[in-house]
Formats: C-alpha cells, sequence, structure tokens
C-alpha cells in the first residue's frame, strides 16, 4: 500500500512538471487524456490566473506543496488543464446544499505575452454528471514561467529538430502528408465583394470547373458561398454540374459553409449563425450536401463560439490559424496543437469538435509547409521567375522541378514536412516514424489564372512522385481536402469520429487534449496586438446591429403569418404577404455583414461604403417586409386578403436618409386645427391669424411590434406636433404618456418649433402586434388630465438670450450657473455633477436604499511616436488615456435637464463636437428601468491620431478581475495583467461587461460592438471611435480617417448580491448576467418596432376599440375577427387597394402567444424553410431556442407576486411549442442540427414538452398546417 501510494505521489509529480511547459500564455485550460475519464468542465479563464497570481507566486508554491495529498487522492481520474497568458482553468466545487448550479468551468486561452509571465496550472479530478450542468472538485494550481526568445528561422518558435533515424527502419510507419490547395477570398476588404468576383474569384471557381477534374489527384477547399452562390447564378447547366460531380467525388471539398467567414470577436451569434444557416441551406438546396469540416484562416481571433456552432450544425471537425504567437508556442512545445475544444459548461463532451491549430505565422505558403519560411517559399511555385511575385527572404526563390533537381528539392521539403510533424501528436515512438502533416497551399485570391493552376499542381505532382517512389524516404505525400486529412489523422491516432445520433459515454478517452476558452487577443508579432479593430468604424458597428433587430423581427413576423396562413378559413392560398421570405430577399446584404472585414471596420474606405449601402438597402428591405406582414397579421381573418407588395402601410419610425447618416423620426400629424375667416382651413398653429380657434386635434394609430417571447412595460418614444397629447391602447384606456422638448442639433438650447418628443407607457404581450392611439388636444386642456404631462425642463449654463423656448414650455428654468443635481424615480436616482456627468446612483428597494458612486468621464489615446503605429487592426497607444477636461460651472456649454413621470434625462456636451452625451432613466416596472441609459453621439472628425474612451469608476473592489461576453453568447472571466502592454488588456464586447465583488456588481450592456478592458480597480472602459491617419501595416494600406457622427448606446445596471447567497467559486473561469441583465439586453439589442399607420385620420368610432380577440388573442384561431358582420369589397382593383385601407378590415391587435415561456427562454429566430431558392411556398419554418443561465445571486428586478413581472422563473428547462404557438403552424415539430440540413430525431407533437440544457441553442423545424 505505501509503494502504491508512493508511486502515485511520483507519478503525479511527473504529472505536474510535465505541465509546466504547456501553459504559456494562454488563458485556457487544456485536458490531455488520462486513466480516468476527460471533462472539459473546469477551465480557463482568460486572464484568471495569470495576472493576478504573479504577486502570489511563492504562496501559491506553498499552496501548492500542502495540497500534494489532495492530488495525490484524485490520481485515478486526473484532467491536466493547461492555459495561456490570460486565463486559467475553470473548476466548480463539489455541490453544497444551499449553493447555486453552475454550469461547468473553463479556461481560456488569449493571447499576450511580451516578458516572461507565470502561467497557471490545474489538475482536478472530473465530475461526471448524467445531467445538464457539472460540479468538478477544484484543486490546486501550479504557476510557471515562460519567456519569448527569438527562435530563429521560426522566429517566434524554437529550431525545430526530429529524431534522427525516425523513418529509417524497415518496420518505420511513412509520415502521410495531405498538401491541400485553397484560395481565401475576402466579401470584399481591398476591393469590394462585386468587384472580386469580376476581377478575380470569377476566373478562380472556372478555374476549378475548368482545371480540377483534369488533374489525377488533383484536390481544392472553398469556404465562401457568398462568391459561389454568385458564380452559380452566372455558370451553365454544364458547368453547375461539374462542380457538383468535383464536390461528390471528393477532389473538392466545401470547408465551414457559411455565406463568409465570419468575424468572432465583434460579431454577434444571431450574425454568426444567420450566416452559417444561409450557406448550409444553400448547399442543401443546391449540391446536396453538408459541410463536415471548418476552416477559420483570417478572422483576427478565435472565439469558442463558432466552434459551437459548428459542432451544432453537424461538423465534425475545425481548422484554425490566427491565434497569439506565444500560444501557438505553447501548445506546439507540448504537441497539443490539436485538440477537443470543449464549452465551459459541458461535462459530457456534447460540444467536443476536434480543432487543428495551425502553428505558424500565417496561412500563406512560407508559413505552411514547416518551420522555415524561407525554405517553404520555394515551393510556393505562383513565385516562379517572370511572375512578378517573388520571395522576401535573401536567397529563397522558386524553382522549377526537373529531374535534376528533384531530389534535392523533394529532401528539403521533406525536411520541413518532417520537422512540422514534430509539433503534432500523431508521430510514433523513436525510430517508429509515422504522422501525419497537413500543409495547406494557397493564400489570398490564389489560382486566378491558368498559370498558377499549371505551375502549382505539375511541379508538386513532380516532387510527390519522387518521394512515393522512394521507400526509404517512408512519405506518403499527395494533394488532400481538409476533410481527407481529418480522417487519415483520426485512424492515426485511433480515434473514431463521433456518431452525433449515438452519443459516447461521458469520459471516453480521446487520444487528444480537451481545451476549453477563447484566444483573444490576438497578437502576431511583438506587442502588436489586434485589439483595435474591436472598435474600428464604430458607426457601422451600430448599423449592423440595427439591421440585425431588424432582420429577425421581419423574419419572426413573416413565419407567424405562415403559420397563420393555413389555420385560416377564408384567406386565399397566397404564399406569402411579401414576394420572398426575408432570408431570401436580403442575401448578399445581410448575412455578408459579419464577414471578417465588415463589421471589423477594417476595409478601404470605398468598400466601407459598399458594405453601408448594401446595410441600409438591407434595412429598407426588412422594413418593407415587416410593414406588409404586419398588415396581413392585422387585417381580419375573415376577409379575403390580396397582397399588395409595393404598398407601403406603415412607417417604422427610422428615417436613414444615406448609408452615413443617424436616424430620424418621423412627427405624427396630430396638432390641433385652428378656423376662422382669415386662416385656411386647417393650417397649423404657427400660421394662424389673431382670430383663430383651435379644436380638437387628430388621432393617428401607432402598432407597437414585441420581438421578444416574454411581455414588456416599456416607454414608446415617438415624436409629434403638439406637446398637448393624449394616448389610448388598443382597448379604449387611456395610458401613461409625457411630452418634452426636440432642441436643435447644435451645442445651444434652442427648441425647435413645431415639434416634440412623446413618451408613453406600453404593455405589450409576447410576439404581440397591438395598436395605441395618439391624439392631440386643445391647449387649454393641458394637465387637466391625470394621464399626461408636459415635462419640466431645466437648462444649466447658459445666459437666457441664448434661449429659444417652444410652445408648451414657456415654463423652463433657464440658469446661467450650475451646480449639483439629481433625477429620481421609484426604483433608482441618480446625482450628476455640474458639468452633467454621472457621479452616483441609489437604488430604491421598498423600505431600503443603497448608494453608490458611479462616476463616469471620457479620455483619450494617442499613437505611439515610433514606426509601428495605430492603425485599423492595431491599438497601440503612446501610454495611459488622458482625461478630457469638462467645462465649470459656468463654461457656457448648456446642460439640459428633463424630468417627467415616465422619463428624466440629461445632456451635456464635451469639448463640442466631439462629445453629446446623454443619461436617461425610465421611471417603470421591469427590465427597462433598472438602470440607467446613455447615448452617444461621438464626432471626432478632423482630429489626429485619436482614441476616445468612456470610463465608469465605481467602489467595487473586484482587483483585476473583470467578465465579458464572447458573441452575445456567453461571458469569460478576465484577469488585466500587469506586465502586459496595455492594448494587450483590451478585449471584445459584444454586449455586455462586468465588474464585482461580494456584494455589488456593475453591468454595462452595449447595443454595439466596441473594445473594452477593466484597467484600474472599480473601472470599465470602452472606447468609443478611432481616428487613424496611418496604416498599420496589415495589408489595408490606408488609415482610419472616414469618422462620422457616431451614435453609442449602453446600459449600466447595479445589482446587489443577496446575502449569504453563494455564487460560482472565485476560481470559476466563466460569469453569469443575471435574470434582469439577461432580459435587459434583451429588451437593448431587440426594442419593440414603431409601426405608424399611414392611413389618412383614424375615424373617431375605431379610436381605441378592440378589433382583436376578445380573450387576449386566445381564442378561436388566436385570431378571433371581432368582425364577422363586415362586408368587403370584391370589385376592380382600385377598389382592392382602398379596401387594403379600410379600418372596419382590421384588428387593433395580434396575439399568437397562450403562454409565455419562462424567463431563462429566447427565442432566437424564426425563420421559412425552402427546399429551393425559388421556392415561394416555404415547407417548414426553422426555430430557434436558447436557454440562457442567470446568476441567481441577484434578484429579478420585479416582485415574484407582482402582476407586471413578464415571465416566470422557474421553468425546469422544460417548453411546451403548443403553449408558445398554440394556432400557428402544425400539429408536430422535428428536431434538426442548428442550420436546419438534418433531422436528429423523430417529430413530436407540439404539446410535448421539450428539454434544453443551459447555455445550449437548439433547433427544430415546425410544420406547416394545411389550409382548411
Amino acid at each position: 500500500m505505501r509503494l502504491r501510494r508512493f508511486l502515485a505521489l511520483v507519478g503525479t509529480a511527473l504529472l505536474v512538471a510535465a505541465c509546466i511547459s504547456l501553459y504559456l500564455t494562454m488563458d485556457q485550460t487544456l485536458f490531455p487524456g488520462g486513466d480516468g475519464p476527460i471533462s472539459a468542465d473546469m477551465q480557463r479563464n482568460k486572464w484568471l490566473h495569470f495576472e493576478g497570481r504573479l504577486k502570489e507566486l511563492e504562496d501559491d508554491i506553498k499552496r501548492n506543496h500542502e495540497t500534494v495529498g489532495e492530488i495525490r487522492a484524485a490520481i485515478g481520474s486526473l484532467v491536466v488543464v493547461k492555459g495561456r497568458s490570460r486565463s486559467g482553468e475553470v473548476i466548480l466545487p463539489e455541490h453544497e446544499e444551499d449553493e447555486e448550479d453552475f454550469p461547468g468551468g473553463r479556461g481560456v486561452v488569449g493571447g499576450e505575452t511580451v516578458d516572461a509571465e507565470e502561467m497557471p496550472v490545474a489538475i482536478a479530478p472530473v465530475a461526471q454528471v448524467g445531467s445538464c450542468l457539472a460540479n468538478p472538485e477544484v484543486v490546486p494550481k501550479t504557476d510557471i514561467q515562460f519567456d519569448n526568445p527569438d527562435g530563429g528561422a521560426w522566429k517566434q518558435g524554437w529550431k525545430v529538430e526530429y529524431p534522427q533515424g525516425h523513418w529509417d527502419s524497415r518496420s518505420a510507419k511513412p509520415l502521410k502528408v495531405f498538401v491541400v490547395p485553397h484560395s481565401h477570398n475576402d466579401p470584399g476588404w481591398i476591393k469590394t465583394f462585386e468587384e472580386y468576383f469580376a476581377v478575380q474569384t470569377r476566373h478562380i471557381l472556372n478555374n476549378v470547373v475548368d482545371h480540377l477534374g483534369s488533374i489525377p489527384g488533383g484536390r481544392f477547399v472553398w469556404a465562401e458561398i457568398s462568391f459561389l452562390d454568385l458564380w452559380w447564378q452566372g455558370a451553365s447547366p454544364e458547368h453547375r454540374e461539374h462542380m457538383k460531380s468535383l464536390v461528390q467525388n471528393g477532389q473538392l471539398e466545401i470547408v465551414t459553409g457559411g455565406w463568409v467567414m465570419t468575424d468572432e470577436a465583434s460579431a454577434h451569434f444571431y450574425s454568426m449563425l444567420a450566416q452559417l444557416t444561409e450557406g448550409h441551406l444553400w448547399l442543401q438546396r443546391n449540391m446536396q450536401l453538408t459541410p463536415r469540416n471548418g476552416w477559420s484562416i483570417d478572422p483576427f481571433g478565435v472565439s469558442p463560439t463558432m466552434a459551437y456552432l459548428l459542432k451544432k450544425s453537424g461538423l465534425k471537425n475545425m481548422l484554425i490559424q490566427r491565434v497569439h504567437y506565444s500560444v501557438k508556442k505553447l501548445l506546439a512545445r507540448e504537441k497539443n496543437l490539436e485538440f477537443i475544444w470543449r464549452q465551459t459548461w459541458d461535462s459530457s463532451g456534447q460540444t467536443d469538435i476536434l480543432t487543428h491549430m495551425m502553428p505558424f505565422y500565417s496561412y500563406d505558403v512560407p508559413h505552411t509547409c514547416g518551420p522555415d519560411p524561407r525554405i517553404c517559399c520555394q515551393f510556393d511555385f505562383k513565385r516562379l521567375p517572370g511572375t512578378g511575385v517573388t520571395c522576401p527572404w535573401k536567397g529563397s526563390r522558386a524553382q522549377i522541378i526537373t529531374p535534376e533537381n528533384v531530389a534535392q528539392k523533394s529532401w528539403l521539403l521533406l525536411d520541413q514536412y518532417r520537422k512540422k510533424s514534430e509539433l503534432f501528436r500523431t508521430g510514433g515512438k523513436p525510430g517508429s516514424g509515422g504522422g501525419v502533416v497537413l500543409a495547406p497551399l494557397g493564400d489570398d485570391f490564389r489560382y486566378d489564372q491558368t498559370s498558377e493552376w499549371q505551375a502549382q499542381f505539375t511541379n508538386y505532382r513532380a516532387i510527390f512522385q519522387y518521394l512515393n517512389h522512394s521507400p526509404n524516404l517512408k512519405a506518403q505525400v499527395q494533394f488532400g481536402t481538409l476533410d481527407e486529412y481529418f480522417t487519415a489523422l483520426r485512424n492515426e491516432m485511433g480515434e473514431n469520429e463521433p456518431d452525433d445520433e449515438k452519443q459516447s459515454e461521458p469520459g471516453t478517452p480521446s487520444a487528444f487534449p480537451s481545451l476549453s476558452g477563447d484566444f483573444f487577443t490576438y497578437a502576431d508579432r511583438d506587442d502588436h496586438y489586434w485589439s483595435g479593430y474591436f472598435t474600428s468604424r464604430p458607426f457601422y458597428k451600430r448599423m449592423d446591429r440595427v439591421l440585425m433587430g431588424y432582420l429577425r423581427a421581419a423574419e419572426l413576423m413573416f413565419s407567424m403569418a405562415l403559420g397563420a396562413r393555413g389555420r385560416q378559413v377564408r384567406r386565399p392560398d397566397v404564399p406569402t404577404p411579401a414576394p420572398t421570405p426575408p432570408s431570401q430577399s436580403l442575401p448578399l446584404s445581410s448575412p455578408s455583414s459579419p464577414h471578417h472585414d465588415a463589421i471589423t471596420g477594417t476595409a478601404k474606405d470605398h468598400v466601407v461604403n459598399d458594405y453601408a449601402q448594401k446595410m441600409l438597402e438591407a434595412i429598407a428591405g426588412t422594413q418593407h417586409i415587416i410593414q406588409q406582414t404586419a398588415h396581413y397579421l392585422l387585417t381580419s381573418p375573415d376577409v379575403p386578403y390580396r397582397p399588395l407588395p409595393d404598398q407601403v402601410f406603415f412607417s417604422l419610425d427610422d428615417v436613414r436618409r444615406h448609408h452615413h447618416s443617424l436616424p430620424e423620426k418621423t412627427p405624427l400629424d396630430i396638432g390641433g386645427v385652428w378656423k376662422d375667416e382669415e386662416t385656411v382651413e386647417g393650417e397649423a398653429w404657427p400660421g394662424a391669424g389673431p382670430k383663430a380657434k383651435e379644436t380638437v386635434g387628430k388621432t393617428k394609430k401607432v402598432v407597437i411590434f414585441n420581438p421578444l417571447v416574454w411581455r414588456r412595460k416599456t416607454v414608446i418614444w415617438l415624436r409629434v406636433n403638439t406637446p398637448y397629447v393624449m394616448v389610448k391602447d388598443w382597448q379604449g384606456d387611456k395610458v401613461l404618456s409625457q411630452t418634452g422638448p426636440v432642441f436643435d442639433g447644435g451645442v445651444g438650447a434652442e427648441m425647435v418649433e413645431g415639434t416634440y418628443d412623446l413618451w408613453f407607457l406600453a404593455d405589450v404581450p409576447p410576439l404581440a402586434l397591438v395598436s395605441y392611439f395618439v391624439t392631440g388636444f386643445p391647449s387649454s386642456q393641458p394637465g387637466s388630465d391625470e394621464h399626461s404631462s408636459i415635462s419640466k425642463v431645466r437648462l444649466v449654463g447658459i445666459l437666457p438670450s441664448r434661449v429659444h423656448l417652444a410652445r408648451g414650455f414657456e415654463g423652463t428654468q433657464v440658469v446661467g450657473a450650475g451646480e449639483e443635481f439629481s433625477i429620481s424615480g421609484d426604483r433608482v436616482s441618480a446625482a450628476f455633477g455640474a458639468s452633467g456627468f454621472l457621479k452616483a446612483l441609489t437604488l430604491h428597494d421598498g423600505q431600503e436604499t443603497f448608494t453608490t458612486p458611479v462616476h463616469v468621464d471620457f479620455a483619450r489615446y494617442g499613437v505611439r511616436l515610433t514606426t509601428e503605429r495605430s492603425g485599423a487592426y492595431l491599438f497601440l497607444p503612446d501610454g495611459e488615456a488622458e482625461a478630457l477636461p469638462v467645462g465649470g460651472k459656468t463654461s457656457g456649454t448648456p446642460v439640459r435637464i428633463i424630468q417627467g413621470p415616465l422619463v428624466s434625462s440629461v445632456t451635456t456636451f464635451l469639448m463640442p463636437p466631439l462629445l453629446q452625451h446623454t443619461v436617461s432613466l425610465w421611471n417603470i416596472p421591469g427590465v427597462d428601468g433598472m438602470g440607467l441609459e446613455i447615448s452617444n453621439i461621438v464626432n471626432i472628425s478632423g482630429r489626429s491620431n485619436f482614441e476616445l474612451v468612456m470610463r465608469v469608476s465605481t467602489n467595487i473592489k473586484n482587483k483585476v478581475e473583470f467578465f465579458t461576453d464572447l458573441n452575445g453568447f456567453q461571458v469569460i472571466k478576465r484577469r488585466r495583467i500587469s506586465r502586459l502592454p496595455l492594448q494587450g488588456n483590451y478585449y471584445p464586447l459584444t454586449s455586455i461587461a462586468f465588474i464585482e465583488d461580494s456584494s455589488v456588481r456593475f453591468s454595462l450592456l452595449s447595443a454595439q460592438s466596441l473594445g473594452v478592458a477593466s484597467l484600474k480597480e472599480g473601472q470599465i472602459e470602452v472606447m468609443q471611435d478611432r481616428r487613424l491617419d496611418q496604416d498599420d501595416n496589415r495589408g489595408l494600406g490606408q488609415g482610419v480617417t472616414d469618422n462620422i457622427p457616431t451614435p453609442t448606446v449602453f446600459r449600466l445596471i447595479i445589482e446587489r448580491k443577496k446575502k449569504g447567497c453563494k455564487g460560482p467559486p472565485p476560481e470559476h473561469p466563466a460569469g453569469f448576467p443575471s435574470i434582469g441583465a439577461h432580459l435587459a439586453l434583451s429588451s437593448l439589442l431587440h426594442p419593440p418596432l414603431r409601426l405608424l399607420w399611414l392611413a389618412p385620420d383614424v375615424p373617431q368610432s375605431n379610436r381605441g376599440m378592440d378589433h382583436g380577440d376578445s380573450d387576449n388573442g386566445r381564442g378561436a384561431d388566436g385570431m378571433n375577427a371581432g368582425l364577422a358582420g363586415v362586408s368587403v369589397m370584391e370589385t376592380p382593383e382600385e377598389e382592392e387597394e382602398a379596401g387594403a385601407w379600410s379600418e372596419d378590415r382590421m384588428r387593433a391587435s395580434f396575439e399568437p402567444v397562450r403562454s409565455a415561456p419562462t424567463c431563462d427562454f429566447h427565442l432566437v429566430n424564426l425563420r421559412a424553410l425552402s427546399e429551393s431558392i425559388h421556392e415561394t411556398r416555404p415547407h417548414g419554418v426553422g426555430m430557434v431556442l436558447q436557454r440562457l443561465f442567470a446568476d441567481t445571486c441577484f434578484a429579478a428586478p420585479w416582485d415574484a407576486a407582482d402582476s407586471s413581472a413578464p415571465c416566470e422563473m422557474d421553468s425546469k428547462g422544460q417548453l411546451k411549442v403548443g403553449d408558445l404557438f398554440p394556432t400557428l403552424f402544425g400539429d408536430t415539430l422535428e428536431p434538426h442540427t442548428l442550420t436546419f440540413t438534418s433531422s436528429v430525431g423523430p417529430s413530436i407533437d407540439k404539446r410535448t414538452p421539450i428539454s434544453i440544457c443551459p447555455m445550449e441553442l437548439s433547433s427544430y423545424v415546425l410544420d406547416l398546417a394545411t389550409q382548411r
């Protein structure tokens, strides 16, 4: 027994020593296989253990010695967690009776290393749990050091050598090499999408068809479906069939299959999934195939969210390239460049995907055959003499392979292949040979000329023939696809490909290590961190998020219209209210936006304008579909409906005149009417004569659409032309409303005459369309109705002579000098300094109040004075940010304070026109009233090398830890590393970041993607915009100087932890928003849509009447007409068009949901599915559901017994689609892969509960009911 214990202890020590060279610069956790099952729950958190541990190194070492006994006790089921610079592992504690469950842990790879750092290594036993979540035991970590010396030929590595004689013996297995020709085609970068296609991509795809089939053993891989679609449209039937045959016989592989190669930092997972779905469905319709392997060679950093989406879409393996060079070196040292990538919450391996990380600097030929680019470049035969392309290394040049040089050249290339194989696990024991090597052969827009096809394939075939016919060389070299490589890799390692329909048992050992985490922030050399593009061109990042909301709303409404059609009796058999589904009518504009040179802001100016123009057209297109579908759904089902596809029934109150314009609102004309002998009837108030007499104003109908699956009580913001307003809901009840002045676009305090802001409180059921009626009333009645109010306005810091007051606001208080002040609501109060910037927040919770400092300021970064400077990609600041001065009490810059029962706001300015900064407080129940909203309009045009940040400072004791999201899908813990450069501590912010201590959490929700950091305790800073005069030498060839006035929108939320609540343990590397933050974020990203009815004034008899369902939309067919006796015009087309505008044919509401799901369910999307791109009659509707995971140490922002609660809390992970859509769609649904390409289970009745684990996405296809 003593001997066994001694051996166990020695084994443990050896394992720890083996790990010491592994964790280098990663923020992750690796899990190499061991005797026991492998779990990935436990790893990683970028920065989690790296930085903060530096000062505690000695204490950690002592603790490690003290816990050897614990490690020894767990020796039977070891998991090695390895990471790199900014993260560690994610490991959860054993269950305690009163402890909350949290999804599994994680470790993150991310990567920045300049000097030697200590990295954590964790060794932990696996907790095998059959349920959704697992809590493995926390085991101490061991810190290690690393450095980054010049590696010689492989600058960022070391001198790679292979064992002498490794392939010399007769029994030695051959080295298998797969050379994979490829061409990376950006759908816009230096040229526009169409320019690239016309000049290069069209020729590349033509060459594939013309040449690949005639090359013995020829292979090629292709990724970008957007280009393939454009080629397909112009290809002859013969060319299409030839390409399909190349795919079917294995010569051409479609990898990833996305519409574009998506960015993985700034893109939201909705957009990432949308483009992936678009590409996969295209391939299924046109080529009857589903991709098997992912290919991500150019995105600037890699996210586990993409790995998850690929796995859930049916892919088996994936390849990644742009990872921090120190992470690559770390993984290469331990031969862990191929690993099982597992999500942090996964304890069973359901999310595992085999991943190959390319080891070297780039995906071009000089950096893919082996560690020496000078040699590899010689084997890029595009660079033959006379081609105009050469090798940049001295003495390196490509030569035609001849009988005279084939032996020498073959040996030279084989030497590189052998050295590359030493970085991977496939090689056997010394002297046994073997190994499988992947050698991509391509670059950007390669193979566009016949000469390159001939040069590459002819010369490589000569080398292959020599190597393969030289038995003593033990080499088996061939052209291959990515799929052929992974097949050979699995065979070499004895690893079976996972069968998604027959999941392996949890903990089944793998030949590859397991890793969980992300790979941000990317650095390709030195301290050149690619954290600038997180923010570059923020105007278009915001525009992309607006388009995302519109596209999703259009898909939801269109799909519900499809689901309703089959259930209705008297509708003619029309395909849809719009000519084609949104996903088919907008293929090039919306799915292309997440492309890694689009949303990133890293394209040429004219390409950015092209992207923006396409987004603008897509927004207009989705708005048209939304208003058409709304008209369809609100028309009584008891009357015939004939689509008028060009008719505009509603305006969406979001006018964008140009692709670079700020959105504008459309004022409703509801003002009073004046009559007298001196004025024309109907003339507006400003021109009325002296004897004018005001009469009752007009009524306009506004339809509100709620794109979320929970009931919303929220503020709707409109513009009207009178301050005297009454608002009624669709049942005829008055609702609370407030009007306020509109100021001109300048810095002054001049109110715009005849235009006013109107806010009213709306209560909108889930996925519902409901009507509100806005009426102007005589000015003699202001304040006479308790439901309608006029804001109190105070202007500070400006002389009265410079103020113009609009009608209704003559009582505005004008103050020349300012003092500190506050605005208050029932739940939140905010204190401001004299300059109008936030200083503190107070939460009101029943009888208890809590005040905490929350200070907002702005600062600027400059650029370093070296040859390498910040540009579109890189953030290379000249030091810490410099705070921008704010005006004093008498600065002359006005502070506008508006207060009312619904909305209070403060607007101030900083160095006009640099910044207009507005803080709003919504005094309403629910998630929209739980914090503050910040709206900035940033204008840094005209400045030089200027980067603006907003900083929010609190007294939260978060030390060096903070949390950021990955693609709006999951949250990871970061750690500020003091020894890394400032730019290495910046991360992508897609939607949420937060800091916390033992009692308080501060969350910053973002309506657009930007860069974020926490550089000081208690502080979060977010980059607002960047203007760089120079290129940063990453290929763009220009700076970023096309800045325009840019809106950015945020929510600030302060939450107090429940007393005594035990959240995730300190070692846990992931984070989880509260349920309030989850819902507030959904509300921010998916605001209610405002549809302004464009018909003439609403008849008085119809104002506020409920033409919808008497049982709140849940009666017969969910669409009770209430208008059974309405006579219908069935006459010529002009009468039909007139009838479409008839209020008697319209219902006041459409409410499809019988019972809303619990708060932890989110409807990601509904999408019409067609067998063919040309089919206008979809065969089904795809539905994607997400189950959120919330940190329950923070209470919901409503009382459990409150009838105004938007949703119930406890779901136990189950949902009935029959409750969600009782009267829409058919009676069955079928589980599918995430992109709807194949079924993964039998059809089920929609009344049957479906179960989804926390953090998971699940897709289903809903059948369409047969028309009755």
